[in-house]
């Protein structure tokens, strides 16, 4: 039986120190911030960690791009916080227009409905899903187009 005890003891200490320690609070965000953030990743080839995504969308509160709720208020200017935390400084991403004549059209963002509710996937040139942060399935309501270009 003490040993039993001891086991226990010796294995719950350190369990406690390490869930006692303060976490990073983590920011709930919406499908439509996640895909416009992915698209930077897809593009660079760089997956942001955790911190970087958690530290991005923090900035983007406070800047009014993003609201607490998850609402994208600015869509080009989250994305540049995504490609200057990846360290990409030359990129552009435009969304639902391409004001330069330059850029190349990389996909959409599709807002879908269902019963449920809506959620946003990104999609590729031909409209087909390759991120789906809801794993959501409706019928496709906006086609909003994703363009791309160097400075």
């Amino acid at each position: 039986m003490k040993k039993i005890v001891l086991v226990v003891f010796i294995f719950c200490i350190p369990l406690f120190f390490i869930l006692a320690q303060p976490r990073e609070p983590v920011i709930k965000t919406s499908c439509e911030a996640l895909v416009v953030c992915a698209f930077q990743q897809l593009l660079t080839g760089t997956n942001a960690t955790n911190t970087q995504l958690q530290n991005v969308l923090s900035q983007a509160i406070k800047d009014g791009v993003l609201l607490e709720n998850g609402k994208v208020i600015d869509r080009e200017a989250l994305a540049s916080l995504v490609l200057k935390t990846l360290g990409q400084t030359e990129i552009v991403v435009t969304f639902g227009s391409e004001p330069s004549g330059k850029g190349k059209h990389i996909g959409y963002i599709l807002e879908v409905t269902n019963n449920t509710g809506n959620c946003f996937i990104l999609a590729g040139t031909n409209k087909e899903p390759l991120y789906n942060p809801c794993n959501f399935k409706g019928s496709v309501v906006s086609a909003l187009e994703v363009y791309v270009y160097a400075l």
